[in-house]
Formats: C-alpha cells, sequence, structure tokens
C-alpha cells in the first residue's frame, strides 16, 4: 500500500544559495533581461518504492520562468523514463545557455498516455488511476512556485537542476488488483549537497586524446538527440567499452577508436565552472542499453557449472530485445555463459572478471542473443555486468572483526526464498545467517541483535571460502528509510491535529475508514499501524530538507525552510477553519516515543 499527496518539494539548500549568491549578482536586477552567460543542466530521478519493478512514463516538457516573465523551456523532445532505474542515479536530460537572473516558477509535464508500471512479482502492467479513481492518461503539468526559493542563473556558473518523482510518496499500489492510483510528487533541488551520479545517455560525436574530452549527443532511449554535451576525462575514468575495462589514457584511446554515433552511458558530475560532465565511468558498444544486443537484468536465482567451467545462470528478471519492442518481466531465464569468451565485469570497475564470480544472489545484466526465455551469451560478443546488489535483513549481533552476520530477508526486491542458495559455490551461504565483509562500515551505526539493516555490494565467487558479500554501503534502516502516512476522510477516525514551533500532534479516535491511512511503512521491515497512544508526534530532522503545507482545493503550496515555519503555516490554515486531509513524511521513527523525525514532509489542508 502506497501513498499519494501532491507535494512539490524545493530544496532548503536554495534558499542559502540565494542568499550567498546576491552578492555575485551586482547589478543585474534580480532577474529579467541578461545575457546567455549562464548554464544549467535539467536531470531527472526518483525516490525508491519497494513494490515498483518498472513505470515508464514520457517527461513532455520542463520550463523554468524568470521573474520578467520570460519562460525557458528545457526539453527540445519529449523523453521515455523508466522511473526505477533512477534510484540511485540522476539523469541528464539537457545542458544549456540560459539567462542569468532569478527564475521563480518551474514546471513539468507527464505524459501518461503510454505509461507503464508493473509491480514487483506481476508480469503484466498495472491499471493507472488518478486521485479520483478515473483511468489516468494523458498530460499532467505540475506548476513549481519557487517565489520563497528562486533558482539563480548565475554568470560564468554550471549548476544542476534536479527533478526527483518521489514514486514512495507518489502512488499508492493495490497489489491484489494489480491497480496504482498516481498523485504525482516533485521535489526539485539545486547543486544538491548530496548529488547522486549524473548518467548521460546517447551517441558519440567526438574524441580529443589530447584534452581528454568527448562531445556526444544527449538523447532518448529511442535515439532521438535532446542536446549535446561535453565530456571530460583524467586518469581515473574508467572504461568499459565493448566489455572491455581499462583506465584512463588507455580507455581514452579506446574509445576514440570506436565510431561517430556509438552509444555512450557515461556517469559523473557537472563541473560547476564550465559546461561540462566529468566522467568517472563510462561504458560504450555492446554491454550498453543501445549497443546492438539483447538484454535479461535480474538476479541470479541458480546457476550450474563448477569452478573453472562454462556456467548457466538462471535469472529472474525482465528482458529487452536490441530494437526496445519486446519485453517480459518478472519471468525466469537461462543464460548460457562461456568460461573463455564471456565478457565479465563490474559497474565501475577497471578490472576483468569470469564466470566464477557470477554467484547466486547477484544482480546482472547480461548482453547476448535472446530466443524465447534463454538468452546466449556465450560468445565473444556477450558481456555479463555485475550490478551493486541490496541485501536486507536482521543482524543476528553487532559487527565483529569487519563482520557482520544477518538472518537473510530480501535480495533487492526478491524474497530471499527465491534463491537456490546450495548451488552458490564450495561453500554456499545459509540465509539464517549471512556473513557480510563490512569493515569498519558498522562502527558506530548502533547496530545489534534484530535491527534491521541494509548492505549494498557485490557477492562473493563460488570458490570463495570467506563472508559470502563483499560490502561497499552498510545503513541502520531502523534510524532511516521509513514512511509517515495519515489519511484523513469523511467517515472515518477522527484526527485531532495540534501544533509548536517543534513538533505536529495528531490525536486519532474512532475506527479507521476503508480510504483512510494510519502507519509507518519501513520497507522490508513491515508496515506498522500508527499506534494512537503515545500522541503520534512528528518533529524535524537536523538535515530536514523542507516542508510544505498544500491547499487541496485550490492547488496552492506554501513553503517552509524550517519546521517552525511549517507549523506555523499548518497552524494557519486549521484556525482559517480548514481540516487536515493528509500528511506524509520521510525519516526515522521511534517506536517507544512514537515520534517520528522528518527530514521532509507535507501536509495536504482542505
Amino acid at each position: 500500500m502506497r501513498r499519494s499527496s501532491l507535494q512539490i518539494l524545493v530544496s532548503s539548500r536554495l534558499a542559502s544559495a540565494a542568499l550567498g549568491a546576491l552578492a555575485a549578482l551586482g547589478g543585474c536586477g534580480g532577474g529579467g533581461g541578461g545575457s546567455l552567460d549562464a548554464t544549467m543542466s535539467f536531470a531527472l530521478t526518483d525516490s525508491p518504492c519497494d513494490e515498483i519493478a518498472s513505470f515508464t512514463v514520457d517527461v513532455d516538457a520542463i520550463t523554468l520562468t524568470q521573474r520578467s516573465g520570460a519562460v525557458v523551456g528545457a526539453l527540445a523532445h519529449p523523453v521515455t523514463v523508466d522511473l526505477v532505474t533512477l534510484e540511485d542515479l540522476s539523469q541528464l536530460l539537457n545542458t544549456m545557455a540560459l539567462p542569468e537572473g532569478f527564475y521563480d516558477a518551474a514546471s513539468i509535464t507527464f505524459d501518461f498516455t503510454n505509461a507503464s508500471c508493473i509491480l514487483v512479482g506481476q508480469t503484466t502492467p498495472a491499471a493507472l488511476f488518478d486521485s479520483l479513481g478515473n483511468p489516468l492518461t494523458g498530460t499532467v503539468t505540475l506548476p513549481l512556485s519557487l517565489r520563497r526559493m528562486p533558482v539563480i542563473a548565475l554568470r560564468s556558473r554550471h549548476r544542476i537542476v534536479e527533478l526527483d518523482f518521489d514514486l514512495e510518496e507518489s502512488l499508492t499500489v493495490d497489489s491484489v488488483n494489480n491497480a496504482v492510483t498516481i498523485d504525482p510528487s516533485i521535489l526539485l533541488r539545486v547543486d544538491r549537497s548530496d548529488p547522486k551520479p549524473l548518467v548521460v545517455l546517447g551517441a558519440l560525436k567526438t574524441v580529443d586524446t589530447g584534452t581528454s574530452l568527448a562531445g556526444i549527443d544527449i538523447e532518448t532511449p529511442g535515439q532521438v538527440v535532446l542536446g549535446s554535451a561535453t565530456l571530460k576525462f583524467d586518469g581515473g575514468t574508467v572504461f568499459q567499452i565493448d566489455g572491455v575495462p581499462s583506465a584512463g589514457t588507455q580507455g581514452i584511446a579506446a574509445l576514440a577508436q570506436k565510431a561517430a554515433g556509438t552509444w555512450i552511458q557515461a556517469y559523473g558530475a557537472v563541473e560547476s565552472d564550465a559546461p561540462i560532465i566529468d566522467v568517472s565511468y563510462l561504458e560504450a558498444g555492446t554491454g550498453t542499453y543501445n549497443g546492438g544486443s539483447d538484454i535479461v537484468e535480474g538476479e541470479i536465482v541458480d546457476r550450474s557449472g563448477g569452478a573453472g567451467a562454462d556456467a548457466t545462470l538462471t535469472v529472474l528478471g525482465h528482458s529487452n530485445n536490441a530494437s526496445h519492442t519486446s519485453f517480459l518481466f518478472n519471468a525466469l531465464f537461462t543464460v548460457d555463459t562461456s568460461f573463455a569468451d564471456t565478457k565479465v565485469v563490474r559497474r565501475g570497475a577497471s578490472s576483468s572478471f569470469d564466470g566464477d564470480d557470477l554467484n547466486v544472489g547477484q544482480l546482472v545484466r547480461c548482453f547476448g542473443a535472446l530466443t524465447g526465455t534463454t538468452l546466449d551469451a556465450s560468445a565473444a560478443s556477450g558481456v555479463v555486468r555485475e550490478q551493486e546488489t541490496r541485501l536486507f535483513g536482521f543482524a543476528n549481533g553487532a559487527p565483529g572483526g569487519g563482520t557482520l552476520e544477518i538472518d537473510l530477508q530480501r535480495v533487492d526486491l526478491r524474497d530471499q526464498g527465491d534463491f537456490n542458495w546450495p548451488a552458490g559455490g564450495t561453500t554456499p551461504p545459509d540465509p539464517a545467517h549471512f556473513t557480510s565483509d563490512v569493515g569498519s562500515l558498522g562502527d558506530d551505526l548502533g547496530i545489534d541483535v534484530g535491527t534491521a539493516v541494509e548492505v549494498r555490494g557485490f557477492l562473493s565467487g563460488i570458490a570463495d571460502a570467506n563472508q559470502n558479500f563483499v560490502t561497499d554501503v552498510l545503513v541502520n534502516r531502523d534510524q532511516v528509510g521509513s514512511l509517515f502516512v495519515l489519511h484523513d476522510r469523511i467517515g472515518g477516525f477522527t484526527v485531532a491535529t495540534s501544533t509548536s514551533s517543534t513538533q505536529v500532534q495528531f490525536t486519532i479516535t474512532g475506527t479507521q475508514g476503508p480510504t483512510e491511512l494510519a502507519l509507518i511503512d519501513q520497507g522490508f521491515a513491515g508496515i506498522t499501524q500508527l499506534p494512537t497512544s503515545p500522541t503520534p508526534t512528528v518533529v524535524a530532522d537536523p538535515t530536514a530538507v523542507v516542508f510544505t503545507v498544500r491547499d487541496g482545493l485550490t492547488g496552492g503550496i506554501t513553503f517552509a525552510t524550517d519546521y517552525a515555519q511549517f507549523t506555523q503555516d499548518l497552524a494557519d490554515a486549521l484556525a482559517n477553519g480548514q481540516s487536515l486531509r493528509d500528511f506524509t513524511a520521510v525519516g526515522g521513527y521511534d517506536l517507544a516515543s512514537n515520534t517520528f523525525t522528518a527530514v521532509v514532509a507535507s501536509a495536504v489542508v482542505r
């Protein structure tokens, strides 16, 4: 079950950026004309949702409006995106020059005519509905009022505007009936302090080995040109070209040998003082989305073939043919590999791997020739790319000696029971006592017996007798990643809302109605009904982003960069005779005190 509540969220960091930029703007007059000296990149990302395997939608338009009223369009053509693939990435849509000054409004337009949402465990798309229960189709434009926190385009400065389509907040999922209600939620941030890796998709134009620069056309997955970008490499840049890894000058030279039009997937960050993308990792040619191969992606749930031998993998996931016209979801695929010929690589790694590294539990993207549900990746052109895998479970104790043992519950979005762990090598994992090499990552995280944890990294090879998993990231899920949801409707329970400068409290009486919600969603750790005692309380996290109050009747949105302002906005609305309809927040939850610590929060009144 997921929530809805239209939120147009804007990072509080924009406010401090605006204050710091006023002097630098000097005589620009706070917006108006100006020369085309400012560079702005526009990117799209997504916040995770545990119930969605794929969500494709067309983005038709993105605009910024200057204080003078002039409107700048950021998209030359509509682009189709799968939002689920952007959970850990931010996809560049365009880099452009625009007049310097203040932009105090924006908008993003989605076209749901051909949208497709695949729920975890389903093989067919879900039915899509709007917040009124009508079939969702056609375009939806979300206006963003930025008057309190304008986007500032600065002379000789490259800034990035990121739009986060928050699936967690935007969707209410009915898994029984394979249906989804959508009420879009957008978080807009400029030059975020915790940026995700920026991915740039497109076609190679030129490579200059002398300057370590490359030009590409930014393209949609369907290879429609959106704009252009300049990529910059250095000695640390990792390349995987046709499935062959390299780094630095060797990689640049290899890229220069590729023909114009070769598909590129580059990962990096914008350069703040030039219209350039600094690339840390690049994939090109075979082993990319438009590299000419059929694709199977998912988790290895079984395998055969011993050390040094050809391996046959059973992959639970989805497929996509080379022309992107045929798709299968939640299917079991057989992937044939050759120990001698199949290229095995790991996302972001400059060294090669082999078939012995393809172990049960590993998330992979496989490239080859697909017939039915069998992918032949055994030819010299076959590529299998290991991707970072997420494991979720409960700690069997505190980390010790650099090792964390967990009672494994889930691998990515799959139940651990979907995996044939005994096939996982000479010392296969025991999911009840799954071991992860965490090094010092567990220091000061407060992990002990029963703590909900998430580890991200890669499965150990089939001949590895040590820990089952090598961890890059360790998260105490008891401290983060929860969702607070309260929906109050006519004919159910009654919610009395009280506020102070530091908290919002809800006194809930009566019986919950069929369309009402009062819960704490902790992802894999489960959904808990919100207790009515102690009084449910929401306070602000010190790292809070922004808070909003929206008028559900007029659509007007009030932004607050501090919690006291937010609670006063809510109190004023309630004092004026409006009632609370929805309250959602993301952050951490303490059951004993029934207190939720919010990083972001939104109230809808009517």
